[in-house]
């Protein structure tokens, strides 16, 4: 049985809509195979791909995948009109970030900042 399976033996992710945020680097490659599995568990799953996302991988690809449009530019006309950059967070059951290192190092350094200045003085 797979961790991602009941007690019964049914995958807990079926029927789930997953958000999958894609940035570039080994992240972009290794979100194909992600993409796969979560579908095999029966998973719907959308995605976003940054600009160094597509640099690694195709949004023809990630479409494919996931049997879903695959979303570059939030702020497109289009997009923007549909609401599409809340749209896509609000209809997710749960959202998934496949980040490079670039990605996360920003904010994980304004964490800290914000952690040690909101922390109680003893």
């Amino acid at each position: 049985m797979s961790s991602f399976s009941s007690a019964n033996g049914s995958s807990v992710l079926k029927g789930r809509r997953i958000l999958l945020i894609i940035s570039g680097g080994i992240a972009a490659y290794k979100s194909l195979d992600l993409i796969r599995r979560l579908r095999e568990r029966g998973a719907a799953v959308r995605c976003i791909l940054t600009e160094a996302a597509r640099g690694f991988v195709t949004p023809l690809s990630v479409a494919a995948l996931s049997e879903d449009k695959a979303y570059g530019d939030l702020w497109s006309l289009t997009d923007q009109s549909e609401m599409g950059h809340i749209r896509l967070s609000r209809e997710a059951d749960l959202v998934v970030v496949a980040r490079g290192w670039r990605m996360i190092s920003p904010a994980r350094h304004s964490w800290r900042r914000t952690s040690r200045c909101s922390s109680p003085r003893r």
